[in-house]
């Protein structure tokens, strides 16, 4: 018996193309984006959504950005941010914004579904399984590289694996580099297993490099020896035991993703697309190697997720019309758990077992501060004097409308790297500062 939707080899074709699915599924995944807002509300979850939040604003506002104001990464996801701020200045709408970025990588993910299945019910389920992956789930709508580059990667993945489309797919593959620069490992993976990749690695190293020509042109040195040379010179390292509890969190997040996307390699309609996006997601997994630096939070995990989705929802499609009731069973199962991960998150965001690795304390990688202990913190910062920068967590400063210290959103590099000494002077020296405020 034939999977769902999967055509036997030489059967003539009465299929249907996939609109209608991907249009189910694009309503599916908006309600899901909706819900997830509002769940969200304006908790805080994640220390690195404020840095790039501050700083998109000091772009708009014409500040030396990569001069005078200090950026970790390169300028993709600024440059996002702002694009998503010049329309509406609010948290609300910058997490919105950062949200349909998620959904249109659900989008892909659900034509790479259909493509691997032509499975309506795999394609429709599919935007909202993006958005409902345990990690993806406690990010949704923050302003971090790993949710800006989602469309890049997919939608790369989804071109590059078809000859007629391969060059727009190294294109929109060689981008996500310039939102966060260990993604040139899943963009490499999705160029040299792209359906022709002499015609892909041509096409990539020059966007590579016309991208590296228009940031020195528009931003100057500043956004080499910052987000690179600076971030190398991050001082200080994770104990041992921290890394391998954030490899071991990280794995047991992607258990039941990696096992349904295996049962997909074995069979699928379209193997050269499965080929990139196993590889693009085995790239990806190796950017989670960088929690042994400081600074590096396991939201690395999402692009992995991502990468997996069409490939666990494939194995199950796939599984679900296998004659044995082995591979079926594992396939389903192994959506459950993530299943089972996602709605631990979002019944107890203070987090426990199964969203939490079993070894893992209760609580860890949880919610910062609920909706009501923000307007508190919120409220706290705003009766500073005027013109005081705050000196706590600059989610804050950005919701208080208030600058930091010495005007630099992130505190963590211009603290911990070598190469910004002057800065950090400069950060301590700027006083009289609001005191960070308790966050409940």
């Amino acid at each position: 018996m034939p999977a769902v939707g999967v055509r036997p080899s030489g059967a003539p074709s009465t299929e249907r193309g996939p609109a209608r699915p991907l249009a189910a599924g694009l309503l599916l995944g908006a309600l899901v984006l909706a819900a997830l807002q509002t769940w969200r509300g304006l908790e805080y979850w994640n220390y690195s959504e404020g840095v790039y939040a501050l700083t998109a604003r000091l772009l708009l506002e014409g500040r030396d950005v990569y001069g005078e104001v200090v950026v970790a990464q390169p300028p993709g996801v600024v440059l996002a941010g702002g694009a998503l701020l010049a329309l509406d200045d609010s948290l609300g709408w910058l997490r919105l914004g950062v949200g349909a970025l998620q959904l249109a990588g659900g989008g892909l993910a659900a034509t790479a579904a259909w493509r691997l299945t032509r499975s309506p019910t795999a394609t429709a389920f599919t935007p909202a399984l993006v958005l409902l992956t345990p990690w993806a789930v406690r990010e949704h709508g923050s302003l971090t590289p790993e949710l800006v580059a989602l469309p890049l990667l997919l939608g790369g993945a989804l071109l590059a694996s078809r000859r007629a489309t391969v060059p727009a797919g190294a294109v929109l593959a060689a981008l996500a580099p310039f939102v966060k620069w260990p993604f040139v490992l899943p963009a490499a993976a999705i160029v040299l297993l792209s359906a022709d990749r002499r015609r892909a690695i041509p096409v990539a190293l020059a966007t590579l490099a016309v991208q590296a020509l228009i940031a020195t042109a528009v931003f100057g040195p500043g956004v080499w020896e910052q987000s690179v040379i600076a971030q190398l010179a991050t001082e200080g390292r994770p104990a041992l035991a921290s890394v391998a509890g954030s490899l071991g969190q990280a794995g047991w997040g992607l258990t039941g993703l990696l096992v349904a996307a295996g049962v997909a390699l074995r069979r699928t309609q379209d193997p050269v697309l499965a080929r990139v996006l196993a590889g693009g997601a085995v790239g990806a997994l190796l950017t989670v190697l960088s929690v042994s630096k400081p600074g590096t939070a396991l939201n690395v995990v999402i692009p992995v997720e991502a990468l997996l989705v069409p490939l666990a929802v494939a194995g199950v499609a796939i599984a679900a019309g296998a004659a044995g009731v082995g591979s079926r069973a594992v396939a389903v199962v192994a959506l459950l758990f993530v299943a089972a991960q996602t709605a631990s998150l979002l019944a107890t965001p203070q987090t426990r077992f199964p969203f939490l690795y079993p070894t893992s304390e209760r609580g860890a990688w949880g919610r910062e501060a609920t909706e009501p202990e923000v307007d508190a913190i919120t409220a706290g910062v705003e009766d500073c004097p005027p013109g005081q920068p705050y000196a706590g967590a600059p989610f804050f400063a950005y919701l208080a409308d208030r600058g930091a210290p010495a005007g630099q959103p992130d505190g963590f590099l211009t603290r911990r790297s070598s190469r910004l000494e002057e800065v950090e002077r400069r950060m301590a020296a700027d006083q009289p500062a609001c005191p960070p405020v308790p966050d409940g």
